[in-house]
């Protein structure tokens, strides 16, 4: 090779190198702007619109029906249009066809999200509303239709809620899944930390978790909005004070911690009810009752439901005396080969 030759070749192979950095430069910038435009989506999926906010995003979305469309409008996120027939109005508001949709679906991730379903009614076809509002501080106001709202994090923020109304004979409910203390009232509720309030439930759902916590709903009265109380404390050694309406209290699973209950009052005419739904040996008496080899307490209530496993256990009741707050007891042995005592 003479050195025209050499030097031509130098300067051809020096270019396709620097084409090929520059493109690989171009292409590692587009990949990361790729991965940090995330945007809110929406998507058709059998009866359900389902809207789920990217993280990052300050949702304000609002949800209303008309004339037999639902338009959905986010003026905080852009909105990227999923399977279904979505009809894109701009960058921040699509509209869907209400035909066939009976449910709203939507999770707004973290920051500090704003919601209002208010324009979304009783004739427009939709029968419910599933809202999360995930993290941050959010401001929910439901639909007129019946509506379920979430609190499943460690950090759920400090929230406000409004059901609105709901479909006749159903009810607004807030579920609340923490392993965290949780405390509710008539209008506010506290979960670890985080301190919010709400208005026009009717019913309040508590899950807890493995830790050793403290569920107290005695703060919830005859003069609030809510008329039906559910409690399933979890693993771990839990206290649980109930409301003064009639609360029904689960103990479930092989590990039921050792928890003490005391269930309050309830209306006239109205039971405290404690569910017992376990594979293993269970006694009960007046103010106490063993699951497998744990120890728990209860007091104020009146009926107790129990219902067995596969399992050979024992059923022993027969420390239940006429002294005892338990008027009604139920048992479904399941399968095996169980022996069962009745109260007294």
């Amino acid at each position: 090779m003479n050195l025209s030759s050499a030097l031509r070749f130098l300067f051809t192979h020096s270019a396709r190198q620097h084409r090929r950095r520059k493109s690989a430069r171009r292409a590692a910038v587009a990949e990361r702007l790729e991965h940090r435009i995330v945007l809110s989506s929406i998507s058709v999926s059998g009866n359900t619109v389902f809207y789920n906010a990217a993280p990052g995003e300050a949702n304000n979305l609002t949800i209303s029906e008309s004339a037999g469309t639902l338009t959905f409008s986010d003026t905080g996120a852009v909105i990227t249009p999923g399977t279904g027939p979505i009809t894109v109005v701009n960058a921040n508001e699509v509209t869907v066809p209400v035909a066939g949709i009976t449910t709203l679906n939507v999770g707004l991730g973290d920051m500090n999200d704003t919601l209002d379903g208010s324009g979304v009614g009783i004739g427009s076809g939709i029968t419910l509303g599933i809202f999360n509002g995930g993290t941050g501080n959010d401001n929910l106001i439901g639909t007129e239709v019946t509506d379920s709202f979430a609190a499943f994090d460690t950090q759920p923020g400090n929230d406000t809620i409004d059901g609105l109304g709901e479909l006749p004979g159903q009810r607004d409910t807030i579920r609340i899944n923490s392993d965290l203390d949780v405390t509710a009232t008539d209008t506010a509720m506290v979960i670890g930390t985080s301190v919010s309030s709400y208005a026009n439930l009717e019913f309040i759902d508590v899950q807890g978790g493995a830790s050793d916590n403290q569920i107290n709903l005695s703060g919830i009265t005859t003069a609030g909005s809510f008329t039906s109380v559910q409690i399933n404390a979890g693993d771990g050694h839990d206290t649980i004070l109930g409301s003064q309406l009639a609360d029904s209290v689960t103990i479930s699973g092989t590990n039921p911690g050792a928890d003490d209950l005391n269930l309050g009052g309830q209306p006239a005419g109205q039971q405290d009810n404690l569910r017992i739904s376990t594979d293993l040996d269970v006694t009960i008496s007046d103010t106490g009752l063993i699951v497998g080899g744990t120890i728990a307490s209860h007091l104020n209530v009146e009926r107790v439901n129990i219902d067995g496993g596969p399992s050979a256990n024992v059923i022993d009741l027969n420390a239940i005396t006429g002294a005892s707050t338990l008027v009604s007891t139920q048992v479904n042995a399941g399968d095996g080969d169980d022996t069962i005592i009745g109260s007294q």
